[in-house]
């Protein structure tokens, strides 16, 4: 087992690698073939996966077992950088996460794109990802840990826009960078502002780059030093890094515009890992959350309002990918919630299950896209069990699941739900079972309409089992991953939720299969079929109000300091021109000048000295 510990950074390094491979041979013109870079791309997830297996289970069965190996990267007088690799169970547990869906989504990527001209840029950027992913859940420090951060929504941003030429998918990066950098801008300012706090006041040079072997230190300096105002702000500064990148309010919005990129970017990146990262971070630094109950309230605010928010919006949306990018933004949200709620284990192990469930509906999604020549929309869809009965069952799998009914999904709330109980959170509680209601109540109509319903419009494709291959191994995971999870002794208490949960199933059940034309209240649902106009509110604000300053902006710009610059030139070419018209060549002029001057400077002199006697005797 020391073999896995003393190479870990392979796992690391490797995709990194083979990105680099594909990338310079596809520009050096020596890389065409697809077979070899599938076969590349696949070598590097199952040597990661490989790797990463020995190494959760020698940690997790080393209780407290910690492996850490750097080396200085920067030095300037006290100040160091350390940049390296750290082993603990909850970055080996991401790392078997981030193998575990990335191998089978890679597998199915192959079907999927094979017909796609950027074949080969795809899978170099999806290796890219799964380094900078690797490195920011691996990182010793919160320093290393932004450089990946910025790595991770770097690719991201090419993925999401990977077919550039779409216009939709173009926008869809930009904004997903935009407001990504939103938060990514406040996650470096708290870490500036923490190192100062460490390395000035608090006299400690060895935490100035925030080593997580040390984080409790860390937490308690950062606590000492500073006030509670600013303490709270630091926290929420560093949060918000989290809020952007796990698509939580009031920065979720870029989320489900980012289902513009190919559906295996949507079952990898933004269902399973990149938006998983903020969940991640908040994890590693929750000592220094913990601190203060307003901050763990903070989060806690934050997460149950964006699960009610997005959970709404995925009741009414109509596109099967944006109603499961609604549902990673809610389910985010529960992960927040349990989090600021102190059940950091039901958290992380509820975020172990959402990354299976979802990419497996995520990859299903894509399997209905692929049958409709890439259409989403609900409305043309029905039918399907009768005609792909298999991925009718996959689906329901990962419906139950992520309803929290059974497998996985119920084991995961199991936990959370626990931890309410025992520390009496019961409006939480209240807030949850709206929340799971909704889940089950939005994921089932979804399997309802595709699966149930009557046939709309049948398609000429047929069904690829090379892409639902991987699928049905993620679904295996989903049905066995409960047995592995940490359980309750007691699950009496989850009569309530399954309860609430199953009571929604049947009323979609009612809605969408037995009268599926009931009547819809017009503003209550346009309000949440446009997303509470949070997007149109950030329109408004950037075209009016930003739009506006920038105007003054450029008109102080223009009228000011250009007015400066011209009336110092205008100044200059004055001064020029009078003074040419001295230089005549001619000895008698100068004579003249001189003494005229010297006059002048006598006859102020004495004026001078006139007011001087004269104020003296006053």
């Amino acid at each position: 087992m020391e073999f896995f510990i003393q190479n870990a950074s392979l796992i690391i390094l490797f995709p990194l690698w083979i990105s680099v491979l594909i990338f310079i041979g596809k520009f050096a013109g020596v890389l065409k073939s697809k077979k070899i870079v599938f076969g590349l791309t696949l070598l590097s997830s199952i040597f990661g996966l490989i790797f990463s297996i020995p190494l959760f289970a020698l940690i997790a069965a080393s209780s407290g077992y910690v492996y850490e190996n750097t080396f200085n990267f920067l030095c300037v007088n006290d100040f160091s950088m350390e940049l390296g690799i750290l082993l603990d169970l909850t970055s080996v547990f991401m790392l078997l996460i981030v193998y575990a869906v990335t191998l089978p989504v890679q597998i199915y990527s192959y079907s999927y794109m094979k017909n796609d001209d950027g074949f080969i840029r795809f899978f170099a950027l999806m290796n890219f990802f799964t380094f900078a992913m690797c490195g920011l859940v691996s990182s010793p420090t919160l320093f290393q840990t932004y450089i990946f951060w910025e790595l991770v929504g770097t690719s991201s941003y090419l993925l999401i826009s990977f077919w550039y030429k779409k216009t939709a998918a173009a926008n869809a990066g930009k904004k997903a960078f935009v407001m990504n950098r939103i938060g990514d801008c406040c996650l470096l300012a708290g870490i500036i502002i923490s190192s100062v706090i460490l390395f000035n006041f608090a006299g400690l040079p060895d935490l100035a780059d925030i080593p997580y072997s040390s984080i409790d230190r860390v937490a308690a300096c950062l606590f000492t030093y500073t006030s509670e105002p600013i303490f709270i702000i630091l926290c929420i500064l560093l949060i918000f890094g989290s809020i952007a990148k796990s698509a939580q309010f009031p920065l979720h919005t870029w989320l489900a515009d980012a289902m513009e990129g190919p559906t295996p970017v949507s079952a990898l990146i933004h269902s399973a890992t990149m938006v998983a990262a903020g969940v991640f971070l908040i994890s590693r630094l929750y000592p220094i959350y913990y601190q203060s109950v307003f901050v763990m309230n903070f989060i806690l605010a934050i997460g149950l309002f964006t699960a009610v928010i997005t959970a709404i919006f995925a009741i009414v949306c109509k596109d099967i990918k944006r109603i499961l990018a609604y549902s990673t933004s809610s389910q985010l949200g529960i992960m927040f919630m349990a989090l600021g709620s102190g059940a950091l284990t039901g958290g992380m192990v509820y975020l172990a299950s959402h990354a299976f469930i979802k990419s497996m509906l995520f990859l299903c999604a894509g399997i209905i896209m692929t049958l409709y020549a890439g259409k989403t929309s609900l409305e043309i869809f029905g039918g399907l069990r009768r005609k792909i009965p298999v991925l009718a069952f996959v689906f329901l799998i990962g419906a139950f699941a992520l309803s929290g009914i059974l497998f996985s999904g119920f084991s995961a709330k199991t936990l959370i739900f626990h931890h309410l109980l025992e520390t009496h959170s019961y409006y939480i509680i209240a807030v949850l079972l709206i929340i799971s209601f909704m889940t089950s109540f939005y994921i089932f109509r979804m399997y309802f309409i595709v699966f149930e319903s009557s046939l709309k419009n049948d398609t000429s494709k047929n069904l690829s089992y090379a892409m639902l291959i991987p699928v049905i191994v993620i679904c295996f995971v989903v049905l066995v991953l409960g047995f592995f999870l940490p359980r309750m002794a007691e699950i009496k208490f989850e009569i309530i939720p399954v309860s609430v949960e199953l009571c929604a199933v049947i009323f979609a059940y009612i809605c969408y299969v037995k009268i599926p034309k009931l009547p819809k209240i017009p503003v209550l649902y346009n309000l949440a079929y446009n997303g509470f106009y949070i997007d149109d509110i950030y329109t408004f604000a950037v075209k009016h109000i930003y739009g506006n300053l920038c105007s003054f902006a450029n008109y102080v710009d223009d009228v000011v300091f250009d007015g400066v610059v011209v009336l110092t030139v205008f100044l200059a070419k004055l001064n020029s021109w009078f003074s040419s018209k001295f230089q005549t060549g001619l000895v008698q002029s100068y004579i003249c000048y001189s003494v005229v001057i010297i006059a002048m400077l006598l006859t102020g002199f004495c004026l001078i000295y006139s007011l001087v006697a004269y104020f003296a005797e006053v």
